[in-house]
């Protein structure tokens, strides 16, 4: 395990890259076009830098991306309310 993970990584980083390996692939920019997508995305993420979710996103509409500053891979775990808030009212609870 490289240093640069934080212990909250260490458990989970292979179960990752192995979701990531089977499942990425069938995640097509184009399967989105015309749904409304919130993408909320951790800027300090050391697996998937937040350029590079911009990018994959960016010909797509509508959408909207959510950059919860200094979180990491697991922003809903360090930065829950950044997270879960932005969540709820893009599925319409807004409570």
């Amino acid at each position: 395990m490289e240093a640069r993970f934080p212990p909250l990584y260490s458990s989970s980083v292979s179960g990752i890259a192995e979701d990531y390996d089977r499942n990425f692939p069938a995640i097509r920019p184009d399967a989105l076009a015309g749904f409304p997508s919130l993408f909320i995305h951790g800027s300090e993420d050391p697996l998937m830098p937040i350029d590079a979710v911009a990018a994959l996103i960016r010909s797509q509409a509508p959408v909207r991306l959510i950059r919860v500053e200094g979180a990491g891979h697991f922003a809903a775990a360090s930065h829950a309310a950044d997270v879960w808030r932005p969540i709820a009212d893009f599925v319409g609870d807004g409570s």
